[in-house]
C-alpha cells in the first residue's frame, strides 16, 4: 500500500511522523494511524457529520434490503435533484417531487468558492436504507447559515422570503458532491494492516457500530461511517478512516488505538466497509461527472496524440510557473485539501523545477506550427530564471552535489563556476578510491545525475562508465533518466556505438515487464494502468517515479542504435500508456473540486493516486518526461 509521511501536531506540542504503511508501527509513545484518527476525532475539523440515527418508532419500514451498490445513474439523479433543490431554495416543490430511490447511505458536500458550506451524511444499519432527500436537506440547512447572505430588517416572513431569494441567486455558484453507499460488508480483518489490503483506498468507505441494547428498534446502535471523499479531503488511508469511525461509534477516541480483532472480541464493535458511487459538479460551469477515486478516470484516447501531449506539457509548466515569486522559495508540496501545510521546496527540488521549465521553454518555444499560449511560455521562462536564482543563492546547495548537478543542467553554460566545481569535485572524490565505479557512499539514484552534469566531455564519459560499473537492470532503472542521457550524449556514442547498449536494453525490458497492463488491472486499480513498478522504490504501487523511466525510454525510442524501426510501434504504445498514467496523477478540474484553492493545485502532479498533495518534484519530472516524449516523436516524424 502507498506510504505517506506527514507531521502531526500533538496536544503536547511534540511532533511525530504519521506513515500509514501495511505494517503499522505500534511502539510505545509512537504515532499510529489510529492515533491520528483519535486526534482528528477530537479536533474542530470533522471529516463527517454525526452518525446516522436509527429510525424513530412508528416510522414506515424500509423497502427490501439493497444488495448491490447504487448505479452511476442513481448518483447523477441524486445530484440533479440536489441542484433542483438549490435553485428552488425555500420553495417546497423541489423536495416534494417524486421520491428518490432509498439507498444504504448518502453523503452530500456543498462548496462555495472552494469552501465547504454544507455537508451531511448518513449510513443505515445492515439491511436498511435511507431517503437521500433528508441528507440533502441537512446539507442545505448548514449551507443556509454559512453562505454570505445578510439578513434584512423586515418582519420574520418577509426576511425569510428575502433570504431564500438571495440563496437562490447564489445557488449557481455552489458545487455539489454526492456519494451513494452500497450495503455494509462485514470487515473481518484482524489488523489495521489487513484493513488497508481489504478496503480499496478511496474507493471504499469504513464504518463501525457498537453492539448493545441501547439505541433504536431492535437494540441496534447507530452506524458511524466515513465516506471516501472525506478521507480524500484529509489524505487518510483506510486504517485512519476506520479508526475515526471507531472513535465516533464508541464515543471513546482511545479505542481506535486497538487492533480490529481486539475491538470485535473485547468491545463488541462491528466493523464494516462499503462501496460507493461518486458524482460531482467539479465547478459551477462544468457538467456533472461520475468519479473514480475522487477523479475522472482518464481514458487512453485522451492522451493518444501529439496535441494532447502538448496540452499536457503546457498545463504542467503553467502550474510550476504560477507557484513562483522573486525572493521566496517555490512550493515543494501543496495539499489539495486542508490536511497539511504547504512545504517550501528544497534547493534540489527548486533546481528540478528550473530544469523542467527551461527544457519546456526550449522545446515548446521552437514549435512554430503549434506554439504554447504566449502567457504560459512567458511565465515559464520568467519562473525558470527566478527559481534557478533562488536555488543558486541558497546557502545549503553546495552541500548537496545532486542539487548542484540539477542546477548546472538547468543553467547550462550560465551555471556559476562554484556550482560546476562542486559537481566535478563530487565525482572525483567518489571515484578516486574506487576507480572501477562510484563509492557506496554516493546514492545510486544520484550517480546518473552526477555523470550527466559533469562540466567536460571527458569527465562525463568517465563518470558514465563509473555509474554503469557493476549495476543490474534494476539499479540502472534507479539512475534514469540521467544515466541514459549521459550515455547517449557522450563523445564515444556519437560515432555510432553505445558502450552500454546491452545494459540499456535490459533495463528497458525490465521496465516494460513492470508496467501494469489493462488486462492485468483489478477493478480497484483501473487508474493505475500504464504505471510502472520501479524496483527498489518505497512505493509498492506505480507512482510519479514512472516518469523517470518514461523520460529515458522516450530518448531511447528515437535513437536508431537502440530501437529498430520494427520496434518503434510497440514502444510508442507502451510510452503512451505510461503517459496516460502520469496524466491520471495530474490535478484537473475533476480533482480540484475538493481543493480550497483550485487554481493553486490545478495542473500539478500528485506523488500517487493515493496521495492528495501536489508535488513539485513529481510535476517537474513529469514535465521532463512529456517534453522528452514530444522531442522523440518529432525526431521520428522527421526521419
Amino acid at each position: 500500500m502507498p506510504t505517506r509521511r506527514r507531521t502531526i501536531l500533538l496536544p503536547t506540542g511534540n511532533t511525530c511522523p504519521s506513515t500509514p504503511t501495511p505494517a503499522r508501527q505500534r511502539t510505545a509513545g509512537g504515532c499510529t494511524a489510529a492515533l491520528l484518527a483519535m486526534l482528528l476525532a477530537q479536533s474542530t475539523l470533522a471529516l463527517d457529520p454525526e452518525p446516522a440515527r436509527p429510525a424513530a418508532p412508528g416510522e414506515q419500514p424500509a423497502p427490501a434490503p439493497i444488495t448491490t451498490t447504487p448505479t452511476p445513474a442513481q448518483a447523477l439523479g441524486v445530484l440533479a435533484r440536489t441542484r433542483l433543490m438549490l435553485t428552488s431554495w425555500g420553495q417546497p416543490s423541489a423536495s416534494t417531487s417524486p421520491a428518490l430511490q432509498p439507498v444504504p447511505g448518502v453523503a452530500v458536500v456543498l462548496r462555495f468558492q472552494g469552501q465547504i458550506v454544507g455537508r451531511a451524511s448518513s449510513l443505515a444499519g445492515a439491511g436498511q436504507t435511507i431517503d437521500p432527500l433528508g441528507v440533502i436537506g441537512q446539507a442545505m440547512n448548514e449551507a443556509e447559515n454559512r453562505l454570505p447572505v445578510r439578513g434584512d430588517k423586515l418582519d420574520e416572513d418577509q426576511a425569510q422570503a428575502r433570504r431564500f431569494a438571495k440563496l437562490r441567486l447564489l445557488a449557481p455558484e455552489v458545487t455539489i458532491s454526492v456519494e451513494l453507499a452500497g450495503p455494509l460488508t462485514i470487515l473481518e480483518a484482524p489488523t489495521y494492516a489487513q484493513v488497508e489490503a481489504e478496503a480499496p483506498w478511496m474507493l471504499s468507505g469504513l464504518a463501525a457500530q457498537m453492539s448493545g441494547q441501547a439505541g433504536g428498534p431492535g437494540g441496534e446502535q447507530p452506524v458511524a461511517g466515513v465516506f471516501p471523499s472525506f478521507m480524500q479531503m484529509a489524505n487518510l488511508g483506510p486504517a485512519e478512516g476506520l479508526g475515526q469511525a471507531v472513535s465516533r461509534a464508541t464515543g471513546q477516541a482511545t479505542l481506535a488505538l486497538l487492533e480490529p480483532g481486539e475491538l470485535r472480541s473485547k468491545h463488541q464493535v462491528r466493523l464494516y466497509r462499503f462501496a460507493v458511487v461518486h458524482a460531482v459538479e467539479p465547478s459551477p460551469d462544468a457538467p456533472a461527472e461520475v468519479l473514480y477515486r475522487g477523479q475522472r478516470l482518464i481514458d487512453q484516447t485522451q492522451i493518444d496524440d501529439v496535441p494532447a501531449l502538448r496540452a499536457f506539457a503546457d498545463t504542467l509548466a503553467d502550474q510550476l510557473s504560477r507557484n513562483t515569486a522573486p525572493g521566496t522559495p517555490p512550493v515543494g508540496m501543496q495539499p489539495i485539501g486542508p490536511s497539511a501545510q504547504i512545504e517550501p521546496a528544497t534547493p534540489r527540488q527548486a533546481a528540478a523545477i528550473a530544469l523542467a521549465l527551461s527544457s519546456y521553454v526550449a522545446v515548446r518555444a521552437g514549435n512554430r506550427q503549434a506554439p504554447p499560449p504566449a502567457e504560459v511560455l512567458a511565465r515559464a521562462e520568467r519562473a525558470a530564471g527566478i527559481v534557478a536564482g533562488w536555488a543558486a543563492a541558497s546557502p545549503e546547495i553546495k552541500a548537496d552535489p545532486a542539487a548542484c548537478a540539477m542546477l548546472a543542467l538547468a543553467l547550462g553554460t550560465d551555471a556559476p563556476e562554484e556550482i560546476k566545481l562542486v559537481v566535478a569535485g563530487a565525482f572525483m572524490q567518489a571515484t578516486e578510491a574506487m576507480p572501477a565505479g562510484f563509492a557506496e557512499a554516493v546514492p545510486v539514484n544520484a550517480r546518473g545525475l552526477l555523470a550527466l552534469a559533469q562540466p567536460t566531455p571527458q569527465l562525463r564519459a568517465d563518470a558514465t562508465r563509473a555509474a554503469f560499473a557493476g549495476q543490474t537492470p534494476a539499479t540502472v532503472i534507479a539512475m534514469m533518466p540521467w544515466l541514459a542521457w549521459a550515455e547517449l550524449g557522450t563523445p564515444g556514442t556519437i560515432a555510432g556505438t553505445v558502450p552500454a547498449a546491452s545494459a540499456l536494453r535490459q533495463m528497458r525490458t525490465q521496465v516494460w515487464q513492470n508496467q501494469l497492463a489493462a488486462v492485468d488491472a483489478r477493478e480497484d486499480r483501473r487508474d493505475l494502468v500504464g504505471g510502472i513498478l520501479i524496483p527498489g522504490s518505497r512505493h509498492p504501487l506505480p507512482s510519479w517515479q514512472s516518469a523517470r523511466a518514461v523520460a529515458a525510454l522516450a530518448t531511447m525510442m528515437a535513437d536508431d542504435r537502440l530501437t529498430g524501426k520494427d520496434e518503434r510501434g510497440a514502444e510508442i504504445v507502451r510510452l503512451l500508456a505510461s503517459a496516460r498514467f502520469l496524466r491520471q496523477l495530474q490535478v484537473d478540474r475533476t480533482l480540484a473540486w475538493l481543493a480550497e484553492d483550485p487554481q493553486a493545485t490545478l495542473g500539478g502532479v500528485r506523488p500517487s493516486v493515493f496521495d492528495q498533495r501536489v508535488s513539485a518534484e513529481a510535476t517537474s519530472m513529469t514535465l521532463l518526461a512529456v517534453v522528452e516524449l514530444l522531442k522523440a516523436i518529432d525526431t521520428l516524424s522527421n526521419k
